[in-house]
């Protein structure tokens, strides 16, 4: 009952912004920040990307857009960055041509995804990205005996936390990864980047 109740309350915007900053938003949002220092383009993907609340890290991209499920969260986005483009749509099929985007980020959405599933939307995710693009990832894992990040998967709304090895092996089933690490908040979390492979003729990166 206690989870069901904080499930449906985290559909509120402003609940899920308060707990975002619980968990140490803040920080986690530095460490992406971190890995994004140096992407550039024209085009960026924000993959379940809620209330848009990364938006403000790419001044520079002509186009936001952040795709979600859930609409209330998305309504949003536009106080965030009102040129942001927020849209409805499911990250396992996404409403976008073939390598549209320049910059396609993932940030706590895995933990809520099968194994199957996550492999699907990270093939998804490279089928939008450029040919000379860049994927970031970044997400809370599972790790055993981690009692502090065990209490908090039970009232988490995502029911499949990943080892670190599951999603560098799905990752590195689609696309070449450049950086793979690793940090502590309430839970261990991976930041990736990564890229589509060269052709045989050229340099892997």
């Amino acid at each position: 009952m206690i989870r069901w109740l904080g499930h449906k309350l985290l559909r509120s915007p402003w609940a899920y912004e308060l707990v975002q900053k619980l968990y140490g938003a803040e920080e986690g949002t530095r460490r992406v920040a971190e890995l994004c220092a140096d992407l550039t383009g024209d085009w960026i993907l924000d993959l379940a990307g809620g209330t848009g609340r990364l938006a403000h890290l790419w001044p520079e991209f002509g186009h936001y857009v952040c795709v979600d499920l859930d609409r209330g969260h998305l309504a949003a986005v536009r106080e965030r960055r009102s040129d942001a483009y927020p849209v409805v749509g499911d990250a396992l099929a996404l409403p976008f041509a073939d390598g549209v985007f320049d910059v396609v980020i993932s940030v706590s959405l895995t933990h809520h995804l099968t194994l199957g599933q996550l492999d699907q939307a990270v093939g998804e995710a490279a089928r939008v990205l450029d040919p000379e693009g860049s994927l970031v990832l970044v997400d809370a894992i599972r790790v055993p005996g981690r009692l502090r990040s065990t209490l908090s998967w039970w009232l988490d709304r995502g029911e499949h936390p990943h080892s670190a090895r599951e999603l560098e092996d799905v990752i590195s089933g689609h696309l070449h990864i450049d950086h793979f690490d690793q940090f502590d908040l309430v839970h261990r979390y991976v930041r990736c980047t990564a890229h589509h492979r060269r052709s045989s003729t050229g340099d892997d990166g």
